[in-house]
């Protein structure tokens, strides 16, 4: 959907097919004219990708982690299994049904003192697999494949590497298949209001990123990512918040514009999963020649052109969030 248009001659357009070819192979010149619709595809990738790249280990870890707090059993104490001759190292298998519906299965190899006790501890190593799997706020479905292994353990923090195989994360925005590498350093913080926020920091040199939305298909590989995703659970246990901060460089291939080097660094914090007139917040996505802002918030969002880098708003317009979020992949 390209709400803005321009009526050109052939020669016009012949001119602008050839420039965006230029700029797919890295040629051409700092003066190159980027489209409206062009920029408002790639804002679109650079929002979406991102925070669907760290949505999958955000939604895969928060129900493996909940999975286990609901599966707690009481372990031995190490002195009775060293005194019974068990060894301290032991391998656990279980499963549990998701909040809304699937399931979600895993081996664990640890320490068999602690092993059970419905959290992740430092040694443990995890091989989890989803199977239709409803997330608890509802906002998706998992599939496939991860692996965690738990690095450090605190009271309030636990720190582990989160490995993806196809995870698949069926949401409202599209279906996104994911596969690498990441180091999750997850908090927990006690509310004012007796309620817990949850602060995930997600950091990868590289996640391979495939979507699907609606019809069409394209893949990202995202590099230097440094994630936030915060998420407030109210009192009684209810998600009431959940916001992405971060930086990351996208590498975009998509049949629908050139393929592109975007980085994208967010302004403050982006609310962005829901995709309704509440979702707020601002980011820019730096290209080799350009750079688009954009800020979105009741149900409209507003972008900028700077073309050729060089500090000047060359074009300022508005679409609505809804059209922004259909220019994604």
């Amino acid at each position: 959907m390209n709400p803005i248009r321009f009526t050109r001659r052939p020669l016009a357009v012949a001119a602008m097919a050839a420039t965006a070819l230029l700029a797919a192979c890295g040629g051409g010149s700092d003066d190159e004219s980027l489209s409206a619709e062009i920029a408002q595809g790639y804002a679109a990738d650079g929002a979406t990708m991102s925070v669907a790249g760290a949505s999958g280990v955000d939604a895969a870890t928060e129900t493996l982690e909940a999975a286990l707090a609901s599966n707690a059993v009481a372990a031995a104490p190490r002195e009775q299994l060293l005194a019974a001759n068990a060894t301290p190292a032991a391998t656990a298998t279980a499963s549990a049904t998701c909040p809304n519906g699937g399931t979600v299965a895993w081996s664990v190899t640890g320490d068999a003192a602690t092993l059970g006790n419905g959290q992740l501890d430092a040694g443990e190593t995890y091989t989890v697999t989803y199977a239709n799997c409803g997330t608890a706020d509802g906002a998706g479905r998992l599939d496939g494949s991860a692996s965690l292994a738990v690095t450090t353990r605190t009271s309030s923090s636990v720190v582990f590497t989160h490995q993806t195989t196809n995870l698949t994360h069926t949401t409202a925005n599209g279906v996104f298949v994911h596969n690498g590498s990441a180091t999750v350093n997850r908090s927990v913080a006690t509310t004012g209001s007796g309620g817990r926020e949850v602060t995930r920091r997600i950091t990868s040199p590289g996640i391979s990123l495939t979507s699907t939305i609606g019809a069409r298909q394209a893949s990202y590989n995202l590099r230097s990512l440094d994630w936030t995703v915060v998420r407030t659970y109210g009192a009684g246990g209810a998600l009431t918040s959940r916001t992405h901060q971060g930086a990351v460089v996208i590498d975009a291939s998509t049949p629908r514009r050139p393929n592109a080097t975007l980085s994208v660094t967010t302004q403050g914090t982006l609310m962005f999963d829901g995709g309704n007139a509440t979702a707020q917040g601002s980011f820019t996505i730096v290209t080799a020649r350009d750079t688009i802002a954009c800020s979105y918030g009741n149900g409209s969002a507003t972008l900028t052109l700077d073309r050729g880098n060089d500090g000047t708003i060359d074009r300022t317009w508005t679409i609505t969030f809804t059209t922004l979020q259909g220019e994604a992949g």
